[in-house]
């Protein structure tokens, strides 16, 4: 079966594995949502199917799906609250792994395997980087981060927009590796990648961070510099809030309103802090910036900060606010 990883957990399976299908949550490829809103039988393991997975309860309709849905989940209370499934197990992830591994495995029909294979590569296909406005395209550094990092580097990310990208384009390979707030906790990026740094000083960490969503906990570089923790923040600063932009020009196009907001040198705090910091603004540029950075962070055992400006018009991965609102205008007249 292809195996779709649910919002922000992309982490507990193997994105390299031949059946990893990508992901399945907000941002997900257009082929994996129609393969599951066009499948038979939908098995959801330890997930509660919720607002994200779900993309607000459509995917997997709610209270009787169009699709036959298998769900396991530990705690009873979920199972039929929201959906019906045709089958409902009490179990954990673990405990129900294991019981299949008991099970005798019938060999798949080629078919099944022309269809794990088809969906596999679909996924991999969304490993390249889409086209995006201005001269910096964080489409192709998020794909640079990827290639850059081994498998067992952390990415964390806060809220926001941008952190589409490395969910997009970071192929998680084992636990251990992902930290990301699945509710929308702004400022979760910073105090994650410390946390993850504390837990394992031999590990790359690489937290992706917003203007906005930075601020909100910068202070906690302060952490970072007391106990000599050489992590990497890559900043996306593009001056608005992204997100609340986003939806705006969604329900209200041309009418946004108090989103744009003025920022710091952002260079100038990390080197209060003890840090390095560099600004990039141009997608050749970003590659080398990213091997200095790694580079301080791994000789100093102190934080270093990227400062990344673009065109806030790139507000998703192939999507920009002016395609946003044109679809709203079209759709309203």
């Amino acid at each position: 079966m292809p195996v779709g990883t649910s919002w922000r957990r992309l982490e507990c399976f193997d994105q390299a594995h031949p059946n990893a299908a990508g992901q399945v949550g907000w941002g997900m490829d257009a082929k994996l949502q129609q393969r599951i809103e066009e499948a038979d039988v939908v098995i959801a393991l330890g997930t509660r199917l919720g607002e994200e997975t779900t993309l607000g309860y459509t995917l997997v309709k709610s209270p009787v799906p169009r699709q036959k849905l298998v769900h396991i989940y530990p705690d009873s209370d979920e199972l039929g609250r929201v959906f019906a499934p045709v089958l409902s197990i009490v179990a954990g992830v673990k405990g129900f792994a294991q019981a299949l591994s008991e099970l005798d495995v019938v060999a798949a029909s080629e078919d099944r395997k022309t269809l794990v294979g088809n969906a596999h590569e679909e996924y991999l296909a969304t490993l390249k980087p889409l086209p995006a406005p201005g001269p910096l395209s964080l489409d192709v550094i998020a794909a640079a981060v990827n290639e850059k990092l081994g498998p067992d580097a952390c990415v964390t990310v806060g809220a926001g927009n941008y952190a589409l990208y490395p969910h997009r384009y970071r192929q998680f390979r084992q636990m251990g590796t992902s930290l990301a707030p699945t509710v929308g906790s702004m400022g979760y990026g910073l105090p994650a990648a410390i946390s993850a740094k504390l837990q394992n000083r031999e590990q790359t960490v690489v937290c992706y961070a917003g203007d906005g969503c930075f601020q909100m906990t910068m202070q906690e570089l302060g952490v970072a510099l007391q106990y000599k923790l050489g992590i990497v923040i890559l900043v996306f600063n593009n001056g608005v809030w992204g997100t609340i932009r986003a939806h705006q020009e969604r329900d209200f196009p041309g009418r946004a309103i108090a989103l744009d907001f003025v920022n710091p040198d952002f260079t100038q705090v990390i080197k209060g802090y003890g840090g390095y910091g560099e600004v990039v603004e141009r997608t050749d540029d970003f590659a080398d910036a990213f091997d200095r950075a790694l580079a301080y962070a791994d000789e100093h055992q102190l934080p270093a900060l990227l400062e990344i400006r673009y065109d806030p018009n790139g507000i998703a991965p192939g999507e920009t606010l002016s395609q946003i609102r044109e679809r709203s205008l079209a759709a309203a007249n």
